[in-house]
C-alpha cells in the first residue's frame, strides 16, 4: 500500500476544496467545487492535476482551481 503523502495544502481556497502534494518532479493538486465540506465526506475531485514545480504551489493551486472551474 502506497504511504500516504504529506500533505501542503488541505483545506478552503477560493471558496473550494484544495489538497495538494508535491512529489518528486511534480506538485499534484486536487479540487472539489462543493464548499463547507472537508474532502473526505464529499468524494472523488471533480480536478486531479500534476503541475510542474517551476510553477510553485500557489501557481499551481491556482491554476488547478481556474481549470476545475472551466
Amino acid at each position: 500500500m502506497a504511504k500516504k503523502p504529506k500533505y501542503l495544502v488541505d483545506g478552503q481556497s477560493s471558496n473550494h476544496l484544495v489538497r495538494a502534494w508535491r512529489t518528486r518532479s511534480a506538485y499534484v493538486v486536487q479540487v472539489w467545487l462543493n464548499q463547507g465540506h472537508n474532502a473526505e465526506s464529499v468524494g472523488e475531485p471533480e480536478g486531479d492535476w500534476e503541475m510542474p514545480l517551476i510553477f510553485g504551489l500557489e501557481a499551481s493551486v491556482a491554476q488547478a482551481i481556474l481549470q476545475t472551474s472551466a
